[in-house]
């Protein structure tokens, strides 16, 4: 029966994911966030990488909530311990975030690991990045 029950689980987990990246596709992030949130409230067992915290804060960050953004984004570095583990698509989102706040020495912190880790896989705005550390070094 538990077995069963944690199939169930899984299922509507990966449904909602799904869902949720058709629309973060079609770019309607409130919808994404919608599904990602019942992503977690069904079992963030079932995320042990923190992949939904990483989509939500992208999708947050996106429709301009910031401060929800910044706070999934930090938490997907809190869960892989490392920020080598971490793409530059996150670590430039966190470092533009702190830019804002005007907490510069994070924020340099941030974006040079962005530059660094960059790849053609990756959807880092890399020439944000550049304008951003450019602007770092006359702050």
């Amino acid at each position: 029966m538990i077995k069963y029950f944690l199939r169930i689980k899984f299922w509507q987990f990966l449904w909602n994911y799904l869902l949720a990246t058709m629309e973060m596709v079609s770019h309607d992030y409130n919808k994404a966030i919608y599904h990602l949130t019942k992503c977690l409230k069904i079992g963030e067992n079932f995320d042990p990488s923190g992949l939904i915290y990483e989509q939500l804060g992208k999708c947050y960050f996106d429709v301009n909530d910031i401060a929800k953004g910044k706070f999934y984004l930090l938490k997907v570095l809190e869960i892989r311990e490392n920020i080598d583990k971490v793409n530059s698509e996150i670590t430039s989102r966190i470092g533009f975030i702190f830019f804002q706040e005007e907490r510069y020495d994070r924020a340099k912190y941030y974006l040079e690991h962005a530059k660094a880790h960059y790849g053609k896989r990756d959807y880092t705005n890399i020439n944000a990045v550049k304008d951003y550390l450019t602007k770092l070094d006359n702050v």
